[in-house]
């Protein structure tokens, strides 16, 4: 965004009104117009702003795209905190542990961008961080030697750690600069905020930018200590669920040697005592459950009826709901004209002592949900669009609580 040195004068600007060139009034390159164009030939009386020669702005991509100037201004910039193992190192090291080395298929750090003329040649300008949850590097593969802001516990005087500094009077500093201003990379370390900022000095003048970065992944298996697959298991259920992003899901219980006695459709009602995806159960073909129809077919009706008897209504969006059923219709048969194949529950409906009891996921950017893949595979957390593709197919229904 824009300068945050800069300021709107209240005072009436009368151009060319001075008594002094621009340049005798030391003017010359500070401006008094919206443009940002220098004051030029006779000096402006009036509060004079960094000229656009003069300014540095930060610009950010996160995970939801270009961060404009009114979303840095308000939200800052959303990236992962980097907890998955995009180098496959065996068994599961998350990526942010790895300091020193290059990193094979990383792909969570985001570009920033120091927006800077190229034609400044005096000065000096600091890159600076106010806490250790982020870390900034020249390659998004980061790796020995490419380290820019790095290094814990965070030490704010320290260069390479609390920030970087760069004199633009140095011809190798300044080429070094111009080198990196547009490739730099950040990485979440941490849950939580951090605060990067550049500032501009030259004799008088001081121009700065600044934007929050807000750290984000899905760490609720991994908060409560659950044991998280391997890179082979996570690769074989990525590739199986192919929208799952690897710093946005997590195990919150593990693959059973056996299987196991519940499934998605009964996890979706916090049941962990039963299969109840079966049509023959949804339908009560036998005349044991308060739901159904007994008509041999599980139809939409008899699911509609089996969660009313758990409490959960019918809704609109996925906004409003507690569960998402999905259906695939390519898989749809006599037993399942509607072909639903899956059950999700939003996360925060759980027991107290479930992983996912007091989720923070996403920190209100993501809608998370859980799924039971099957009895014979994890339990996890994820976003609620995460397991749409492959052959579980697509939302299709939505409750809520009543």
């Amino acid at each position: 965004m824009a300068s945050d040195a800069w300021e709107d004068s209240k005072n009436v600007v009368a151009v060319d009104a001075g008594s002094l060139s621009a340049y005798d009034a030391g003017m010359d390159e500070l401006t008094t117009s919206a443009d940002r164009g220098p004051d030029e030939g006779v000096v402006d009386i009036g509060f004079h702003n960094p000229s656009q020669y003069e300014c540095v702005d930060l610009r950010a991509t996160d995970l939801f795209g270009t961060v404009s100037p009114a979303r840095e201004m308000h939200d800052g910039a959303y990236v992962h905190y980097n907890i998955d193992d995009d180098n496959a190192s065996g068994n599961y090291l998350a990526d942010y542990t790895e300091t020193e080395q290059y990193v094979a298929n990383e792909d969570d750090l985001k570009l920033l961008q120091i927006a800077a003329s190229d034609s400044l040649t005096s000065g000096t300008v600091v890159l600076t961080r106010n806490n250790e949850a982020v870390r900034v590097w020249k390659s998004p593969q980061k790796g020995a030697g490419n380290e820019v802001l790095t290094g814990s516990p965070h030490q704010p005087d320290t260069e390479g750690n609390g920030k970087k500094t760069w004199d633009l009077s140095d011809p190798g500093e300044r080429q070094e600069f111009n080198s990196v201003k547009g490739s730099l990379y950040v990485e979440g370390v941490q849950l939580g905020t951090a605060l990067l900022a550049v500032t501009y000095t030259s004799g008088q003048t001081e121009v700065a930018d600044q934007i929050t970065y807000t750290l984000i992944a899905a760490t609720c298996g991994l908060d409560a200590g659950v044991p998280q697959p391997g890179a082979q298991r996570r690769a074989d259920l990525q590739r199986d669920y192919p929208g799952l992003l690897g710093c946005e899901w997590s195990v919150t219980d593990p693959k059973p040697e056996e299987g196991s006695n519940y499934d998605c459709v009964a996890w979706s009602v916090g049941r962990t005592d039963a299969c109840l995806s079966d049509w023959s159960v949804i339908d009560d073909r036998f005349d044991e459950y308060p739901w159904g129809n007994a008509t041999w077919i599980a139809e939409l009706s008899d699911y509609d009826d089996f969660y009313a008897w758990h409490g959960y209504v019918v809704a609109s969006n996925m906004n409003d709901a507690d569960i998402i059923l999905y259906a695939n219709p390519p898989t749809s048969d006599w037993h399942y004209p509607d072909a639903i194949t899956h059950a999700a529950r939003r996360v925060g409906q759980a027991e107290p002592d479930s992983p996912t009891s007091q989720c923070q996921c996403g920190a209100g950017r993501w809608a998370m949900f859980e799924s039971k893949l099957n009895p014979f595979r994890e339990r996890i957390e994820h976003r609620w669009d995460q397991l749409t593709g492959g052959g579980i197919g697509y939302p299709f229904r939505y409750y809520r609580k009543q």
